[in-house]
């Protein structure tokens, strides 16, 4: 499957966008992009959305993020696992507001505020979502476009 998040606002605080999946349509909720001081090419880990690009989406399973996806492009300075002086472990997980997102693409079914800061609502109801229509199998890809 070809997934595409299409980015359609950024500030100094997020970047909001919204990912398309065949007829699913969720919204999403990243970092800003902040280029890596280390001159990296994937931007600040941790800090920062990923670059624009096309992405393979690896599986990944953890206790936190189970039954997910990892983005990798080496072109881009991202991968998959923890490797010095790279990006690594760009996620697409669950999640409210920028402080949930740990670099990486958290999911929404709308957007709104939570205690003041913009936000993606209903994000497990959309966490269900995606999981339902994106078989958790190798083989699909992630685009990304728009800002940054």
């Amino acid at each position: 499957m070809n997934l595409v998040v299409a980015r359609d606002y950024q500030d100094t605080k997020l970047t909001l966008g919204l990912l398309s999946v065949e007829d699913l349509i969720l919204d999403t909720l990243e970092p800003p992009w902040i280029p890596d001081p280390n001159g990296g090419l994937g931007g600040t880990p941790c800090l920062s959305c990923a670059p624009v690009g096309i992405y393979d989406l690896v599986l990944h399973n953890s206790v936190k993020h189970p039954r997910t996806f990892v983005l990798v492009n080496q072109a881009l300075g991202i991968y998959a696992s923890p490797t010095p002086g790279m990006r690594s472990d760009v996620l697409i997980h669950g999640g409210n507001v920028e402080t949930d997102t740990e670099g990486c693409i958290i999911l929404g079914c709308s957007r709104g505020t939570l205690a003041g800061e913009e936000a993606v609502l209903e994000s497990a109801k959309a966490l269900a979502q995606f999981r339902d229509m994106v078989p958790w199998i190798a083989g699909h890809t992630l685009q990304i476009l728009g800002v940054p």
